[in-house]
């Protein structure tokens, strides 16, 4: 079920075959392990179904570090920026411990909002934590330091 479900991640695979699939693991009762919720979540968080993707986070039983990062991420791709660093607070406040994708979907829940500021912050916040060199969040750095010169220079 976990490996069917990652293959669904655009909107057109979400009504084809994601909700068709969804019923068949609610009638098969495997609904309540939580790898499968959580490739449930990352499924509909993909396709941009944040109603199905929040109903499944709140009741998940355990709220790991990637079903946050699938939150936080899905909400900054889909320019929901100001709701994705919502919960990258919240993420942070739980103590969820953070990790390269969780910074790498700060900066960018922060890169598309143009919070500069915010931005640093996390920034020195990557630094403190040794994620400075990670590939992942040098990329989601170097894309929000880019566009925040722009920012500037427009204003």
């Amino acid at each position: 079920m976990v490996n069917v479900l990652s293959s669904c991640s655009a909107p057109q695979d979400l009504l084809q075959f994601g909700m068709p699939l969804h019923a068949h693991i609610i009638s098969s009762g495997f609904e309540s392990d939580e790898f499968v919720k959580n490739s449930l979540l990352t499924m509909y968080s993909k396709c941009g179904d944040f109603n199905s993707s929040k109903f499944i986070f709140d009741r998940l039983a355990i709220r790991m570090t990637v079903s946050w990062n699938v939150m936080v991420a899905s909400k900054a791709h889909h320019f929901h920026g100001e709701d994705a660093l919502n919960l990258f607070t919240e993420m942070r406040y739980e103590g969820v411990e953070l990790d390269q994708f969780s910074l790498s979907a700060g900066l960018a829940a922060s890169t598309s909002l143009a919070f500069v500021e915010e931005g640093q912050q996390l920034h020195s916040l990557i630094i403190k934590l040794g994620y400075e060199m990670d590939l992942h969040v040098r990329n989601a750095a170097m894309d929000m330091y880019g566009k925040s010169v722009n920012v500037v220079i427009l204003n």
